[in-house]
């Protein structure tokens, strides 16, 4: 069924609203008599204030008649009416017709007649109301695609504008642009029990309560289906930075709160042309790179980060691509000899120690990208428990700050070269393999992924790649084929048997049972 219409019945004779409303099952017909009127002023006074899909009156009434209501519902709105009426008069029909009416049925209403219009009437309600999606989702696709674009660098100022115009979005050259990077919190759905759809239901949620916010001033779009990028601009106001901050700070409580996800945003730079709109985006998503420093559920911006003052007129003294291209050839030797002779120049120039660890930071976001775009479980080393930002920013000399910077930089090289030596056929197998062997634990993507040395999220797509549904969808399957045959086969109580696949609830395993099968747990038993 689709949706349920608002109607406004509109008669002076009590009795016969009253029959009219119990004359029909109204909802299975698609409607709902949301509000009575019994002379036409009162009726209009309604319309102004609610929302209806369809009118239906009579003609005769005080105050203000039938067709006068109906004139003045047409200057208004192009609402369907029905006109019942007790006077067999062509001239009423005629210029109720005229007005634009649906239809004019004599009282006392033949069930039957009036069954087959409303059905008319609910069939077009319904092409018109799908028509409208059809068309807001349409312009919406189209909307997210040009932001996507214009925020990436793939269109110019020119393009951009020509392309808004064309759905009636303008962009004010000039009135500010904020570029947002946002990223969703995988850890806050580490629940064996939710199902892919469940998962989808939460991004749809949290997309949502994110598009609510940034309203009309900006666009989402969707970079993956963990990862969102906000483009804030405005033809009406200028773009002010506390304004965007501010935004950026509800957002992440709103998601939090009412999507019940984590989630972590990066801010870029306010920046006043168009075509700067790249440049904005990828600060924003570099302030993301850094949340395994400041946590997730962070909202990252330059304010936040340390002063780089110091650092402006000053010569990156790591050369952190140079360490980034020996640790993509796994040469550990010559890692710790360039990361050494680093070291030298450091202290033979006496740079200053807020400069250095400002560059160590760097690097290790620099590590941090390397290990994520190779799909490595970049967790392990690169979170807010290592401290790696606390113990960075309270080294006491440039030896302690080699030490740290050497034992993670050796850390990722072996990271990288596990990985590698790991097959993402042989991953999966793996994957699967603990599932079976492992089904009536606390079993998680999460903790299957860092035994192999991947990330999470990237695992689990591999995951699907290769067999074809969700890890949580595999995970219930194996548990609920498990349980069937320890039913079938042994006298264990069902609480014992939700246990031994995996499930303390027993009434969820109840349902999730019954939802696999068909069957209880008891009526299962019995079959067999």
């Amino acid at each position: 069924m689709g949706a349920i219409y608002n109607v406004l019945l509109v008669d002076d004779e009590p009795g016969a609203l009253l029959s009219l409303k119990y004359l029909l099952d109204w909802e299975q017909l698609g409607f709902t008599i949301a509000a009575e009127a019994t002379n036409g002023q009162q009726a209009l006074d309604l319309f102004h204030d609610g929302h209806y899909a369809l009118v239906i009156t009579d003609m005769k009434m005080p105050v203000l008649s039938g067709l006068d209501l109906i004139a003045q519902l047409r200057a208004l709105s192009d609402v369907p009416i029905i006109i019942m009426s007790g006077y067999e008069d062509f001239t009423f029909a005629q210029k109720g017709l005229q007005l634009g009416v649906k239809d004019y049925l004599l009282k006392p209403v033949e069930e039957d007649d009036l069954v087959r219009l409303l059905k008319s009437v609910a069939a077009e309600l319904e092409n018109e109301r799908m028509l409208d999606k059809k068309l807001h989702f349409g312009l919406s696709a189209t909307k997210e695609r040009i932001a996507r674009d214009w925020a990436n660098g793939f269109m110019n100022a020119e393009e951009v504008t020509e392309r808004f115009k064309l759905i009636d979005i303008h962009v004010r050259e000039g009135s500010g642009i904020c570029c947002i990077a946002a990223e969703l919190d995988s850890e806050s759905w580490n629940d064996s029990s939710m199902t892919d759809n469940d998962l989808q239901i939460k991004r749809f949620a949290a997309r949502n309560v994110m598009e609510d916010i940034v309203g009309l001033s900006g666009c989402l779009f969707e970079e993956s289906d963990m990862k969102y990028g906000i483009v804030l601009c405005s033809d009406l106001d200028e773009v002010e930075r506390a304004d965007v901050i501010t935004r950026v700070n509800l957002m992440s409580q709103h998601v939090q709160q009412y999507a019940k996800i984590g989630i972590t945003f990066g801010i870029g730079k306010l920046v006043h042309a168009m075509n700067e709109a790249v440049k904005s985006y990828e600060e924003a998503k570099r302030m993301l790179d850094k949340q395994f420093f400041f946590g997730k559920q962070s909202v990252i911006s330059e304010e936040r980060l340390l002063s780089k003052e110091e650092n402006d007129d000053e010569q990156n003294w790591l050369h952190a691509n140079e360490l980034i291209d020996q640790l993509n050839k796994l040469d550990s030797e010559q890692l710790k000899e360039l990361l050494a002779r680093r070291w030298e120049l450091l202290a033979k120039n006496q740079v200053h120690s807020n400069l250095i660890k400002t560059m160590i930071l760097e690097l290790f976001i620099a590590m941090f990208r390397l290990v994520r775009e190779q799909g490595i479980d970049y967790e392990q080393l690169f979170n807010p428990r290592q401290l790696d930002y606390e113990r960075i920013m309270g080294a006491g000399s440039l030896t302690d700050l080699f030490e740290i910077t050497w034992t993670k930089v050796k850390e990722t090289a072996e990271l990288i070269k596990s990985h590698r030596e790991l097959s993402s056929e042989n991953a999966v197998k793996i994957a699967k393999r603990l599932v079976n062997e492992r089904y009536a634990d606390n079993i998680s993507m999460k903790n299957i992924a860092s035994q192999v040395y991947m990330n999470a999220a990237y695992l689990g797509q591999l995951f699907k790649a290769e067999t074809g549904i969700g890890f949580n969808d595999y995970l219930f399957q194996v548990r609920m084929e498990n349980a069937k045959k320890i039913l079938s086969s042994t006298d264990m109580k069902v609480y014992e048997v939700a246990n031994a696949v995996g499930y303390n609830d027993l009434d969820w395993f109840y349902k999730k049972f019954k939802q696999h099968t068909g069957l209880s747990a008891s009526e299962y038993r019995q079959e067999q």
